[in-house]
């Protein structure tokens, strides 16, 4: 978990070393566990392997038992917190809804994405770090749909070389991934614009996320704020590069 964390999660990594020992290491457990999930797919050789093996880890998470170790570990975490598997298996759900070809309609079906590829996340934190208030859910929730929002806004051209197009065909007149590759001028315009609106959407849940903070245990407050500013200065380059 602390190489995984290392290696992909540099963000995380860094913010993580404010947090107690107790919540580090659940937090970066929680990581590797996602992460793990998420590899599942980015990692199969097509897209009918990664369906096989999504499948095989919801049945493990509705079991309550797997042999991949990082599962059995991640099943283990989430006997100690708390986290209920229906989070799981939504995030499961998101993670399969990339080995399908991916073209966003609209800003409603790129919302339920992100809730389940990074929403779920936000859930499965309140419990690691013991925000048990029931009010910090939402927020928690909104702070991981503006980071999924922000990495769809960075990763416009590396999801459009695997033929995924995340930006809702409504904000650029349905273009393949093809043409975000290396789009015309007018429709490099179009996309630009796109990614702006995206920003703005994401500030919103950002806002949002920074609101439930003080649900958070003190020591984690710090450490959620490093992690919420440093990705959302992603977006803020973004901006200063003209989107």
């Amino acid at each position: 978990a602390e190489a995984t964390l290392a290696r992909q999660g540099r963000s995380f990594h860094w913010a993580r070393r404010l947090l107690g020992a107790t919540h580090a290491g659940r937090a970066t457990r929680l990581y590797a566990f996602c992460r793990r999930l998420d590899d599942l797919v980015d990692e199969a050789a097509s897209p009918e392997e990664a369906r096989v093996a999504l499948a095989a880890a919801d049945r493990a998470i509705a079991d309550g038992r797997s042999d991949d170790p990082v599962l059995s570990d991640g099943l283990a975490l989430m006997r100690e917190c708390g986290i209920e598997p229906g989070i799981v298996r939504e995030l499961i759900a998101g993670m399969a809804s990339d080995a399908e070809t991916v073209r966003m309609a609209d800003e409603a079906e790129l919302l339920r994405y992100c809730y389940r590829a990074a929403g779920t996340v936000g859930l499965m934190m309140c419990r690691v770090l013991d925000a048990r208030e029931p009010a910090a859910a939402a927020h928690a929730v909104d702070l991981g749909i503006a980071m999924q929002l922000t990495n769809i806004c960075r990763d416009v051209q590396t999801d459009a070389l695997v033929d995924r197009r995340y930006i809702p065909s409504a904000l650029v007149n349905g273009l393949d991934p093809s043409e975000l590759i290396h789009p015309s001028q007018a429709h490099k315009q179009m996309v630009q614009q796109a990614v702006a609106t995206l920003l703005n959407l994401a500030d919103d849940y950002y806002q949002s996320g920074e609101r439930g903070l003080s649900y958070l245990p003190f020591r984690a407050r710090l450490s959620i704020l490093v992690a919420a500013r440093l990705y959302r200065e992603i977006g803020q380059k973004l901006r200063r590069q003209e989107c």
